[in-house]
């Protein structure tokens, strides 16, 4: 690799995590060579390197900054769909009925968080929490498992509010649970990422 300026190199190395960076060198590594991890393809820079990592990271900004606003629309039509709901009402998601089987589990897993995270950022005790503050407690995790576990008079009018059938939406939801983990964004009572997904 060739590295024409090593101060600029240096600083850098210093902002970013020289064990970071090393992802980032990965695809410029000669890989016809059996084994090697330290020879590099001809004319890799450090620089190319950098250029790397900056793109990496804007396109994370960018889809990050993407996924709050399709976060924020879900929680809010599932809460909405879910209290308009026949039985639903503030309270909707003590209703079993609008559920199926993994409704237990779900309440337990919600319940220990909300007691972690959640009942000290506003003035509901967990039992009388009503659905819309409910759903802004959640992890993303646990919103996508509550949407997949609600019935599906439920899940339709929330997923043609995006054009789509709920068979579709339930798994992309699921799918985008691993990106939310990662995204350094919090949720409306300010905890972020420690909440489990």
């Amino acid at each position: 690799m060739t590295i024409p300026d090593r101060a600029t190199a240096g600083r850098t190395l210093g902002q970013i995590n020289f064990y970071r960076m090393r992802r980032y060198w990965e695809p410029f590594v000669d890989h016809t060579i059996p084994g090697n991890r330290r020879n590099f393809q001809a004319g890799t820079t450090f620089e190319a390197v950098v250029k790397l990592y900056n793109f990496d990271r804007q396109l994370r900004t960018l889809l990050l900054d993407a996924f709050d606003h399709i976060e924020v629309s879900i929680r809010t039509q599932w809460a909405y769909h879910l209290a308009h709901a026949q039985l639903g009402g503030p309270s909707a998601h003590w209703n079993r009925n609008l559920f199926s089987n993994a409704y237990d589990d779900n309440l337990l897993d919600l319940h220990r968080s909300y007691r972690r995270h959640g009942q000290r950022a506003h003035r509901y005790d967990f039992a009388n929490c009503p659905i819309w503050a409910i759903a802004e407690s959640m992890s993303f995790g646990q919103l996508s498992r509550w949407y997949g576990d609600t019935t599906r008079q439920v899940r339709q009018p929330v997923a043609q509010t995006y054009g789509l059938d709920e068979r579709i939406l339930g798994p992309l939801l699921r799918h985008l649970v691993p990106i939310r983990k990662s995204a350094p964004t919090t949720n409306a009572f300010g905890t972020g990422n420690s909440l489990p997904s």
